[in-house]
């Protein structure tokens, strides 16, 4: 039960700086444009691109299931959101900020629980008596 509470603790934690970097991206690329329709439609597609090759190439259960653009693609979002932490807000939060990521992915990496309990005699017979 607690090894359960902890993956899910992980999962949480791995949302939330997923998240955190998509909106801090979204934040960055508001401040650089000079007029607030131009913020918006960047902000905006920033935000889509960024969440677009998530979700091709480094979701759980990503539309391409390619490791190598996993990496890249997890690595390029957490390179963009420390450098834009970097300029809007100071370097200790963006260190800080990469760390966290950096474990929370790890431990995100490591199959603690496994995908399906293996099928054995004891669970047939456990779930022909429920």
């Amino acid at each position: 039960m607690i090894l359960t509470a902890a993956v899910g603790v992980v999962l949480v934690l791995l949302l939330l700086t997923e998240v955190a970097a998509i909106t801090v991206l979204g934040i960055y690329a508001w401040s650089i444009a000079d007029s607030t329709g131009m913020s918006a439609l960047l902000a905006i597609g920033v935000v889509g691109a960024t969440a677009l090759l998530w979700w091709l190439f480094a979701a759980d259960r990503a539309y391409y299931d390619l490791p190598p653009a996993r990496i890249a693609v997890k690595g390029l979002v957490l390179v963009a959101a420390t450098y834009a932490i970097w300029s809007l807000w100071s370097p200790i939060w963006a260190i800080s900020f990469a760390a966290v990521w950096v474990i929370v992915h790890v431990l995100a990496e490591m199959r603690i629980l496994p995908a399906e309990a293996p099928v054995t005699e004891a669970t047939v017979a456990e779930s022909r008596r429920a």
